[in-house]
């Protein structure tokens, strides 16, 4: 089972963050309606279409905003598989996630009497989209699960072999979801420099980048710093920067700019057991 002190910690993250965004979402559609009136068409749909538009944007935004700090959290603090696993982070994610709060902020928006009509239109695209957003969330949630399910069936075979076969630097191997290796891990100096170098390359374009990243840009320029200033250690905790490099590529595949950095991430990530898309 999910351990329910460290939900709870992430879940009042979340909050914070969901908070944040709505506080910035209020002040977009503010300059949206002074941009829409200083044009004249204060009253018109086109104001509608755009607040939409902005609602729907920060839906997307949101649902991987709350898995990529649900999933920061557990991996941080550990977590094990367990049948159920993944419906229950769905969940967890789906909870966050309501439509209700931005359809008032729709509602809020002048109109003509005769839009009614638009706004049943504009209230299923954004269900639509929240349901999308989920699917979407969901796929990397059961991606993640997956992984760990792979674990558990690894330390099967292991209690029936002891052969190893390792292509990455590692310091130690566990066998068990629970084990602990109290061995100086190392990083052979070239994947150090490469990665260095990668997160350098991340943290420049994020600097200049215009694009909505899924979680506040601030914190993946603190996350990619983390990522640096642990290389820069004599031994590096290996399984912190696995979650980071994990966080940082799931936040940054879908913008297209970051393309680039992401690819070169993903090949460096492979070094250190993390798989990504």
């Amino acid at each position: 089972m999910l351990d329910k002190e460290v939900v709870k910690i992430a879940q009042d993250r979340i909050q914070l963050e969901i908070n944040e965004q709505n506080a910035n979402l209020e002040r977009e559609i503010a300059q949206v309606t002074e941009e829409i009136a200083a044009e004249g068409a204060y009253h018109s749909s086109a104001l509608l279409d755009r607040v939409a538009e902005l609602c729907a944007a920060a839906l997307r935004n949101r649902a991987q905003l709350i898995w990529q700090t649900l999933l920061r959290f557990l991996t941080t603090t550990g977590i094990s598989y367990y049948d159920g696993l993944s419906d229950e982070l769905k969940k967890l994610v789906g909870y966050y996630l309501p439509t209700g709060t931005l359809v008032d902020l729709v509602q809020r928006t002048p109109h003509h009497l005769k839009a009614r009509e638009l706004f049943q239109r504009i209230r299923s695209m954004l269900e639509s989209t929240r349901a999308s957003s989920l699917a979407k969330a969901g796929t990397e949630i059961d991606l993640f699960v997956q992984s760990l399910k792979k674990r558990v069936e690894m330390k099967e075979k292991e209690e029936v072999s002891t052969v190893f076969n390792i292509y990455s630097p590692v310091g130690a191997i566990q066998t068990g979801d629970s084990s602990v290796a109290n061995v100086t891990q190392s990083i052979d100096t070239e994947v150090r420099e490469q990665l260095a170098k990668v997160l350098q390359d991340i943290r420049d374009r994020l600097t200049s980048l215009d694009a909505t990243v899924p979680c506040p840009k601030g914190e993946l320029l603190d996350l990619a710093q983390e990522g640096s200033e642990e290389l820069k250690k004599p031994t590096p905790n290996i399984m912190r920067l696995r979650s980071i490099l994990y966080a940082v590529a799931i936040s940054i595949q879908t913008v297209a700019s970051m393309k680039p950095a992401y690819e070169a991430l993903k090949q460096v990530s492979t070094l250190f057991g993390v798989s990504l898309p």
